[in-house]
């Protein structure tokens, strides 16, 4: 009986927690996607690619005294050039496309980095606020995996 009470306990402790984490992060979250209305004194956009499956290359665009509030329009007033799905995520920015075909052992994206930390969305609903500095890095799975097994 004692063994079913602690069972319960833990279980009991281990809702408590789960629920406190997703409530955390799902306010992060929410915070993340809030619109900041009014004029971005700067916003900075990267486009990093440094993989051995491509060129080297690393541009940056900054984006001053913008009333935008989301990253496509953002990138669209920069003139940055890019190709998007509907829902927003990239396959082509400065002329550097990522495939995603493993009948071709080419397994490329784009990941957003806002501020360091992953993006959770894609181009037309990330909200950006002023002082971001956003990174778009090109990621070769398989280069990096192959450097991995080395």
């Amino acid at each position: 009986m004692e063994n079913k009470k602690n069972i319960l306990k833990l279980l009991i402790a281990f809702l408590v927690l789960s629920l406190g984490l997703n409530m955390f992060l799902g306010y992060k979250a929410y915070l993340n996607t809030k619109v900041e209305e009014g004029v971005k004194e700067k916003i900075t956009i990267k486009v990093v690619v440094d993989t051995p499956s491509q060129e080297k290359m690393e541009n940056t665009y900054v984006l001053v005294g913008s009333e935008v509030e989301f990253l496509k329009p953002a990138m669209d007033e920069l003139g940055i050039e890019y190709v998007a799905s509907d829902a927003g995520f990239v396959s082509t920015i400065d002329g550097v496309t990522a495939v995603w075909d493993e009948t071709q052992n080419r397994q490329e994206y784009w990941s957003i980095l806002i501020n360091g930390e992953y993006g959770q969305e894609g181009i037309s609903t990330q909200v950006v606020k002023d002082g971001d500095v956003i990174t778009f890095q090109f990621v070769d799975v398989n280069a990096e995996n192959q450097e991995g097994d080395n």
